[in-house]
């Protein structure tokens, strides 16, 4: 097989695997539209444009929500000019708006709450503060894209990944509190 056939054959299945992808949204919205537990009045409500909204903002959004800290990714002027004057001053970058309509909080550095940092190269001062953060994962700017274009939250595999895994989070004990709403972990 020459480079050139291999490269035609990638091609042809990355088009195939967005096919697929295609087929499984269509069979989402379709599922949400004729749901038996939606009466006809809300269904009356409801159009495609909507319903492909909120399935986006579920992907990074739903439980556990993610948080993102971009690495190498946008130039960190415009980070910072971001960080500064907020998402409603100008135009942001396109990586941002993906991240933001699927449901993720784009943060501007590393803190215990990332889940993840979306980087174009290992070895930054994000990636490298990343790694100690018990399930904070470091992902390939692909990871991101394939998730928007399939709707879906893509696995942490290897190909996705930059460098190791990451490492676990501590599992909970009854009477720890949770991060997220203050209360006490109750274990059934």
């Amino acid at each position: 097989e020459t480079v050139e056939e291999r490269k035609q054959r990638f091609r042809e299945e990355k088009a195939e695997r967005k096919l697929l992808w295609m087929r499984d949204i269509l069979r989402r919205v379709h599922e949400q539209y004729y749901s038996p537990d939606i009466s006809e009045e809300k269904r009356d409500g409801l159009s495609v444009p909507g319903i492909l909204s909120s399935m986006r903002k579920a992907v990074l959004g739903s439980s556990p929500k993610c948080n993102l800290v971009l690495s190498g990714v946008v130039p960190l002027h415009m980070q910072n000019q971001i960080a500064r004057e907020g998402a409603r001053q100008g135009p942001r970058p396109g990586i941002v708006r993906y991240a933001e309509v699927l449901g993720a909080k784009v943060l501007s550095d590393v803190t215990d709450k990332v889940t993840h940092v979306v980087a174009r190269q290992d070895g930054t001062s994000k990636v490298l503060k990343a790694r100690l953060v018990p399930g904070c994962a470091v992902v390939r700017i692909s990871w991101l894209m394939e998730c928007y274009w399939s709707l879906t939250r893509r696995d942490l595999s290897l190909d996705n990944l930059i460098g190791p895994p990451p490492i676990q989070k501590p599992v909970k004990k009854e009477g720890d509190k949770n991060e997220e709403t203050g209360r006490k972990v109750m274990l059934l």
